[in-house]
């Protein structure tokens, strides 16, 4: 495994012992001086936070970090230093830390691994922190709202959401540049039903086979699979909860309660009967099937002209970003509330020392905006610059710049540079507006049904590529179907509905 980024202040360089996945931090010297700020050295409580870069920043650049956090932390008698984790190793160094007892107060809790919310929970590796919240995080509470709920058990409150966009719309991603050359824009930008998005693809597809582009494509799946319409307007889509199945065989009813074969759903199956008629056509990738390459490289190196995208508000700017090409992106589906949005957050381990301190650390995270800002964007003036009310990159550029849904409060910060300086003005509205899941809070618990969660996973991954990327055929789908109760999808229905049913009659 890659060994974990330890971040220290400036205060702690002599004091920390670093071993492979984790650091240790200690107090400054008492010495019976003070700070610039009057506080002593004895009153000052070291914490250790970890957290995720999905940009691989140097450590020197969260050495840096952590330093400016310390200038405001200090004066309310705390002290940090950083455990930065990447992709590939976070997800295990994270619990392995818990578990051996090792330094830490903090802990970023991510859909990764053994970092689920629901994991650390099942684990017992949260502690319940109701009573010093109350006391110490009472803005953070208020601004966490009922998307607190995934975080509660009963009384016990295990962490906190990150308070980001809650909701991941459906959109159609389509390059701006083709649709001009098309004279499609505005059909694009006002598209609101299939027959609109069909019309597009229509109208490109001389122009695209000429360019050696294809229409569409996708990582195995050529039709969208995380909502259902039931008729032709985008208006009749409806997101579906699958309360974290891993299968991605199951969704739960809004209306009923019940768990139910999602590829069994009658407006399911006739998307994925509609992605025939698009193969038929010649607009689907072949490749689609395989899944080799993710979409936005697919776009990136000219191979599509769309695919889907299961995101948040700001697309536009985001797929840029990852693409190359300006796009115009028109939802499908708006999004609700589910779990799995709730899923980045901020927890207090049962190794921690001072849950006081860790507390007060959190609060300042969600309501000191230079500490949330400094996990995304850094320093004001050392990482970015603010211009009309967004930030953008200094000249020359700072090498710091991380991802702003990861931890902290989103909506304090400064927006980025193309996302327009309303937008987290417009992301507050949109999650106000938003429609919450009658089961957020809910996680489903697999680990007595492992063996039927590997079977029925490996049925899915031999069927659902072709049957959802242009190639579905009625045997095939016959195939799928009597595997995926052989290999027990009913017995797996029968376990999480008793979650389901568990779940509605605590908290309705």
């Amino acid at each position: 495994m890659k060994k974990v980024k330890v971040v220290l202040s400036m205060f702690l360089v002599a004091a920390l012992i670093c071993t492979l996945f984790a650091a240790c931090s200690t107090s400054g010297k008492n010495d019976g001086t003070t700070n610039s700020q009057g506080t002593k050295p004895e009153e000052i409580v070291d914490i250790v936070v970890a957290t995720l870069d999905l940009a691989g920043n140097p450590t020197s650049e969260w050495d840096r970090m952590a330093n400016y956090c310390n200038t405001i932390l200090e004066p309310q008698g705390i002290r940090v230093s950083f455990i930065i984790g990447e992709m590939g190793d976070y997800g295990t160094t994270i619990p392995m830390m818990i578990a051996g007892g090792e330094k830490l107060d903090v802990v970023n809790i991510l859909p990764i691994g053994g970092t689920h919310l629901s994991v650390l929970m099942s684990n017992n590796s949260l502690k319940d922190i109701h009573e010093e919240a109350a006391k110490y995080c009472p803005k953070t509470i208020e601004i966490s709202g009922d998307a607190l709920k995934a975080y509660k058990k009963g009384d016990a409150l295990y962490g906190f959401p990150t308070n980001r966009l809650n909701t991941s719309n459906e959109y159609a991603i389509l390059r701006k540049d083709i649709l001009e050359a098309c004279g499609l824009v505005e059909a694009a930008e006002n598209c609101s039903t299939w027959s609109d998005l069909e019309a597009i693809f229509a109208g490109v597809y001389d122009y695209v086979t000429e360019n050696h582009i294809y229409v569409i494509g996708g990582q195995r799946s050529v039709v969208p699979l995380q909502a259902i319409w039931t008729g032709n307007e985008f208006s009749t889509g409806e997101q579906l909860d699958d309360a974290g199945d891993t299968t991605g065989l199951i969704s739960i009813d809004q209306k009923t309660g019940k768990v139910f074969s999602k590829y069994e759903n009658e407006y399911l199956l006739n998307m994925m009967k509609r992605g025939n008629t698009w193969n038929e056509k010649g607009w689907v990738f072949p490749d689609t099937v395989l899944g080799d390459d993710h979409v936005d490289n697919l776009m990136k190196q000219g191979v599509i002209f769309c695919n889907w995208n299961h995101t948040e508000l700001g697309v536009e700017v985001a797929r840029k970003l990852s693409s190359g090409f300006d796009v115009v992106c028109p939802m499908t589906c708006p999004g609700i509330v589910c779990t799995g949005n709730l899923s980045f957050g901020v927890g207090i381990p049962v190794n921690c020392d001072d849950v006081e301190a860790a507390c007060k650390f959190i609060e300042a995270l969600y309501t000191d905006e230079r500490i949330s800002t400094v996990f995304s964007w850094g320093i004001e003036g050392e990482d970015y610059v603010m211009v009309n009310g967004e930030a953008d990159y200094t000249d020359p550029k700072s090498n710091f710049h991380a991802s702003d849904f990861i931890i902290g409060n989103q909506m304090i910060m400064p927006p980025w540079q193309g996302t327009g300086a309303d937008f987290r003005e417009r992301s507050i509205a949109s999650n106000k507006a938003a429609k919450c899941s009658r089961f957020v809070g809910l996680a489903i618990d697999a680990s007595e049904m492992a063996s039927e969660v590997s079977a029925l996973t490996s049925v899915k991954d031999e069927y659902l590529p072709a049957l959802t990327s242009g190639l579905y055929s009625d045997e095939n789908y016959k195939k799928f179907l009597d595997k995926a109760y052989a290999s027990g999808l009913q017995e797996y229905m029968d376990g999480v509905q008793k979650q389901v049913d568990a779940f509605l009659a605590e908290n309705e």
